[in-house]
């Protein structure tokens, strides 16, 4: 039996890992030119890939003969000593470092964690000693970065009493010794906190704001764990995918983990697999989205702004000093990020949730979330309309959004289903194949749907039909859901 190829629990392994390829080609390069004294910093909110990136780099530098990779989750306890260990596993292990050396740096820390006048700095001098005895480097992949004082703290006694900020100024200082032989490479979620451990080393570190896969990277990986499990999804289906999910690597993930589970790719499956991804992250959106409502109406003010595209730098110049520095605090939550353009929300979806809120409410359907620009473009121009654009565990054969008629006190009356499959074309034909059809009127007979066909253009262009054929022509609909079931004779 296969295991399901897509990874929701932990992060990526190294193997398994797609997209970054410029990242990755700039640290190869680094390291072939000889760098070793990296001070590079992943920033982004959960979710975004930065474990997985560290581990895949730690991978890379591994290769190399005179490296010493070490990865650490710096909010777990006893961090030097877990550096210690791997070490000194690598110094027996691929340097053949004797045994003696390598005893003395565990009494070395011993003495570190039992005395508070032996300092963090001295006991990485007698780590510098051995690496330049065998012209080794140590490279840190430092995860969650911003969480290292505390644990730093329980660990280290000279250290007990320190700030965070006095405890990476220390940090700074061990690591930034003329003797030092080694390279940082480090990531946070916790931005605010993040931005403030690396403003210690003032700007010398070299910072990736990590966003959403490239289409095309984000297609190739779900092609590739798709045919891993034995599914050959169709690469149509696979960019619609990737469409409804933002190329956002974590959703990514999560949705073919549910398509894969269900072993189907047709519309229900698919619709099934985004509810259960909206009910895993809507809560998380919706903590988000109240934690910026709880500071005040300014702050969500901006922050929809932002979901507009509105936050400009132009517009952003004539903000009172006042309003620009709540935009800087929802940086620091790492709800909004500096793009190229503008100020902007780094999710994607959570990104179409702040817009669906003020039309849809706090808890709109996953159709309207985890779908393509033209789906959504078909759910709000039929909620305009007064329908009810309900959730897709209403699902009823081979439609990408339903919907019903509001009774007069503005009640959905469900049982008058509409079923919309929604087509996007940049020509002025669409066609169905005698597949589709087939599908589409067997669920009309089965469930009793209204089928209607959401013909989209582009944005303000749809055609609505009602009559299930091969062939539509743009213009030859309605411009109107209720229009089109009018026509039919469908009363409303």
């Amino acid at each position: 039996m296969r295991r399901n190829p897509f990874v929701i629990k932990d992060a990526v392994p190294p193997d398994k890992f797609f997209d970054r390829d410029e990242i990755l080609s700039d640290f190869r390069r680094a390291l072939d030119r000889g760098t070793r004294d990296f001070l590079w910093a992943f920033v982004a909110p959960l979710r975004f890939g930065k474990t997985s990136i560290l581990l895949k780099l730690a991978a890379i530098a591994d290769e190399y003969p005179d490296i010493i990779p070490v990865f650490l989750n710096c909010s777990e306890p006893l961090p030097v000593k877990r550096t210690l260990a791997n070490l000194c596993s690598s110094l027996t292990k691929k340097f053949r470092v004797e045994r003696e050396q390598v005893n003395v740096l565990w009494r070395e820390y011993t003495r570190l964690v039992e005395s508070r006048l032996y300092t963090l700095s001295e006991f990485f001098d007698k780590i510098w000693d051995v690496l330049e005895s065998v012209d080794a480097h140590l490279m840190l992949f430092l995860d969650e970065f911003q969480e290292l004082p505390e644990p730093l703290r329980q660990e280290v006694p000279s250290l007990q009493g320190l700030s965070d900020e006095q405890v990476f100024k220390v940090l700074r200082a061990v690591f930034g010794s003329p003797r030092a032989r080694v390279g940082l490479v480090v990531s946070g979620s916790v931005i605010g906190k993040l931005l403030d451990a690396l403003d210690v080393w003032n700007g010398r570190f070299l910072e990736f704001h990590l966003g959403p896969f490239d289409k095309e990277s984000a297609i190739a990986m779900m092609r590739a764990l798709f045919r891993e499990g034995g599914l050959d999804v169709p690469d149509d289906v696979i960019e619609q995918i990737v469409e409804m999910c933002g190329a956002h690597p974590y959703y990514l993930q999560l949705m073919g983990h549910q398509i894969y589970e269900l072993g189907s790719w047709d519309h229900e499956s698919i619709n099934l697999a985004r509810e259960r991804v909206w009910d895993a992250i809507f809560h998380y959106f919706y903590r988000l989205y109240s934690a910026v409502r709880a500071r005040g109406s300014d702050y969500i003010k901006l922050l929809h702004m932002a979901a507009r595209d509105e936050l400009t730098y132009d517009v952003v110049a004539g903000f009172s000093d006042r309003l620009y520095l709540k935009l800087q605090e929802l940086v620091r939550m790492g709800v909004i990020r500096m793009g190229e353009r503008s100020y902007e929300i780094p999710d994607p979806l959570f990104k179409r949730y702040v817009q669906t809120i003020p039309t849809f409410g706090e808890r709109p359907p996953s159709s309207i979330i985890i779908c393509t620009d033209a789906e959504q473009e078909v759910a709000f121009a039929v909620h305009r309309e007064g329908f009810a654009v309900l959730h897709v565990r209403y699902s009823r054969g081979p439609f990408d959004i339903y919907a019903c008629p509001r009774d007069e006190k503005g009640i959905p009356r469900t049982t008058e289903l509409v079923g919309i499959q929604v087509k996007f074309r940049s020509a002025d034909v669409l066609y169905l194949r005698e597949e589709e059809i087939r599908k589409i009127l067997e669920a009309q007979k089965k469930y009793g749907v209204i089928p209607v066909i959401a013909f989209v253009r582009g944005r303000g262009l749809i055609n609505f039909f009602a009559e299930v054929k091969t062939k539509y022509v743009f213009g030859e609909g309605s411009p109107s859901l209720r229009e089109c079931l009018i026509k039919r004779g469908i009363k409303l």
